[in-house]
C-alpha cells in the first residue's frame, strides 16, 4: 500500500465515522432545537413587559435629566 493509498482508506474511514455520528446525533439534535426554541419563546413572553416597562423608564429619565440640565443652555432654535 502506498502513502497515497494509505490516506485515502483514511479519509475514507473518517468520513464514514462522520456520517454515522451525525445519524446518530440528528434525532438529539432536532429535539434540543425544538426544546430551544420553547424556552426562547417563554423567555420573549416573560421578559418582554419587563423590558418595555424599562425602555419606557429610561425615556422618560433621559427626557427629564434633558429638560432640566441640557435644555436651559440650548439655544430655542437649535433645540426646536
Amino acid at each position: 500500500m502506498t502513502r497515497m493509498d494509505s490516506v485515502r482508506a483514511a479519509t475514507d474511514s473518517a468520513k464514514e465515522s462522520v456520517l454515522h455520528a451525525a445519524e446518530v446525533v440528528a434525532p438529539y439534535a432536532g429535539t434540543a432545537k425544538e426544546q430551544a426554541a420553547q424556552y426562547a419563546q417563554e423567555a420573549r413572553s416573560r421578559l418582554a413587559p419587563k423590558v418595555s416597562t424599562a425602555a419606557r423608564q429610561a425615556r422618560v429619565q433621559a427626557r427629564a435629566q434633558y429638560v432640566a440640565r441640557v435644555a436651559p443652555h440650548v439655544p430655542p432654535r437649535v433645540d426646536a
